[in-house]
């Protein structure tokens, strides 16, 4: 409905449905912004630059919703640049607990707010205003079997949690994992072809970070507490070596730990990034430039492993480059890897004599910290015995451990962890979390390793890194807890996502980042051809 204007006051009617519209949208903003006022009223009860960083934040959402067009891209990317800052979080501690039991009830996987957290508010509220604020169509992806066993697992949590030793534990862990599900599903749905070249970007740039940050730290011994001081410590923690950067019989060395919570934890990061590096360095056609960084990345990566002296990732990273080697020339046929194989083999007699002491004290001194580690693994058992179906609840096998230690070994909080995520998730969660967590990692371990068989461009070479690198993590996992790590498992469910998003790029995925090669190029089309021809 519309009237006429009045006289000497134009000709443009008036339009009351506008009108009406306006006042809707604006009455409606105001009641969002009430409403989120009064779900922020706790950040006033941080410290000033906890609540100085949130009240940017969600000033840095409000402005990007103003350019949503093209900002969610930008956050999609900031998603992936957050991998060497994601374990710096603040974690919102229940009460009643004494301070070594909060460094264990941070392991367990209690809810946080990081930097990731706000990204992922920003992506799905731009989200939902391409929806159903500017109508604007998304391409849409089926329902798959991977979605099914994730959605599953976060029900499995939610179920534990119920009748757990302390609910609010289960809840935390709960939601923990339930921000990764959502930035998954995120990511699964918006990945493209355009995001390839920040996808490798990111990873060069965090193995930058913790090598530099790494090496520091093992020759100094100062920083290594940086991630504890910024979550779970004080600002005593951070030049001081930390009880997990000791190593047993080797005082005298300093483990690096990067910007994550511990040394293993930062070895089982960069040898699930490592696999990345190996792949692209043996990509045919690849930029020079591009080959050039990736071999000084690999090379920074398995320095840093070494200067975490984990074992775990040792052999983490061993297995999956030699099972690397396996698949490329099975897969592929690619016979460039054999010289390859031959110039690190020469460069690694060179340095032979000079590590060979060093790792073989590492590797064989101190076997018996394993020995520490089967009281935990008979409880557990026990424990499952006892709640095959709906397990303990998250979080609370810290507080039920000593209660069937019947050896009455009970260590410190990091040590009575079950070092095996596998058997975690089955004590906490049961036969009903365990299957769809199993059926998580299979299923997109598997998803990967089919785009690898059927696709040799750079779409098919990043599958079978990831595939690589999840292969890893598990092996890490059944010697060291990384489930809970921040950093760790942020990086697992970008994996997780690709496997979705791989599949949906076009043959010849990357071209951009491949050096030219003549008109008989693939990568090169009619038109660039003709182009070139009449430079010539």
């Amino acid at each position: 409905m519309s009237f006429p204007a009045r006289e000497g006051r134009g000709t443009a009617p008036v339009n009351l449905s506008r009108l009406a519209g306006n006042a809707v949208r604006l009455l409606g903003i105001a009641f969002l912004g009430c409403i989120l006022s009064l779900a922020l009223y706790q950040v006033w009860q941080l410290e000033p630059r906890w609540s100085a960083i949130v009240v940017v934040a969600v000033t840095a959402v409000a402005i990007s919703m103003c350019l949503v067009r093209f900002f969610s891209d930008f956050l999609l990317v900031a998603s992936l640049f957050c991998l060497p800052i994601a374990s710096f979080v603040k974690f919102l501690w229940p009460e009643g607990y004494s301070v070594e039991e909060n460094v264990a009830v941070a392991w367990s996987g209690l809810n946080n707010i990081g930097v990731i957290d706000f990204v992922l508010v920003g992506l799905y509220l731009s989200w939902f205003y391409r929806v159903f604020i500017v109508r604007k169509k998304t391409p849409s992806r089926p329902f798959n079997t991977l979605d099914v066993f994730v959605l599953w697992f976060i029900v499995a949590n939610i179920t534990a949690t119920i009748g757990s030793v302390d609910p609010r534990l289960g809840l935390g862990a709960t939601t923990y994992f339930l921000k990764y599900a959502l930035l998954y599903f995120y990511l699964s749905q918006h990945f493209e072809e355009r995001h390839l070249p920040w996808l490798l970007a990111a990873f060069g740039l965090t193995i930058g970070i913790e090598a530099l940050l790494g090496a520091y730290q093992f020759a100094t011994g100062k920083l290594v507490g940086l991630a504890v001081d910024k979550g779970l410590g004080s600002s005593e923690t951070l030049n001081t070596t930390a009880d997990l950067a000791a190593v047993p019989g080797q005082g005298n060395l300093h483990r690096a730990s990067g910007t994550l919570i511990e040394p293993h934890a930062l070895g089982a990061f960069l040898e699930m990034l490592l696999p990345f590096c190996g792949v692209l360095f043996l990509t045919p056609r690849l930029r020079p430039a591009l080959r050039a960084l990736s071999l000084i990345a690999a090379g920074c990566a398995a320095t840093t492993i070494v200067f975490t002296l984990s074992r775990g990732a040792y052999l983490g990273a061993g297995v999956s480059m030699a099972l690397g080697v396996v698949l490329i020339l099975a897969l592929w046929g690619e016979r460039q890897v054999v010289p390859a194989l031959a110039a690190l083999g020469l460069l690694g007699a060179l340095i032979l004599p000079f590590t060979a002491h060093f790792l073989y004290e590492r590797l064989t001194q101190h076997i018996d910290t394993f020995d520490a580690r089967v009281p935990v693994y008979t409880a557990a058992l026990q424990v499952f015995g006892d709640y095959p179906l709906f397990g303990i609840g998250p979080g609370s096998w810290i507080f039920v451990y000593p209660r069937y230690d019947q050896d009455w070994l009970v260590l410190d909080w990091f040590s009575n962890l079950i070092h095996s995520d596998v058997m975690l998730t089955a004590v906490e969660t049961g036969i009903f979390g365990l299957v769809p967590y199993v059926g998580m990692l299979l299923t997109g371990a598997w998803r990967l390793l089919n785009i690898a068989r059927r696709r040799r461009d750079l779409a098919g070479r990043l599958a079978l890194a990831a595939f690589l690198g999840m292969i890893a993590y598990e092996i890490s996992n059944q010697a060291d807890p990384m489930i809970h790590e921040p950093s760790v498992n942020l990086l697992l469910w970008i994996f997780l996502s690709l496997s979705n998003a791989l599949p949906r790029l076009p043959q010849g995925a990357g071209a951009i980042l491949m050096g030219p090669t003549g008109p008989r190029s693939r990568l090169l089309t009619a038109p660039a051809i003709a182009a070139r021809r009449a430079a010539e």
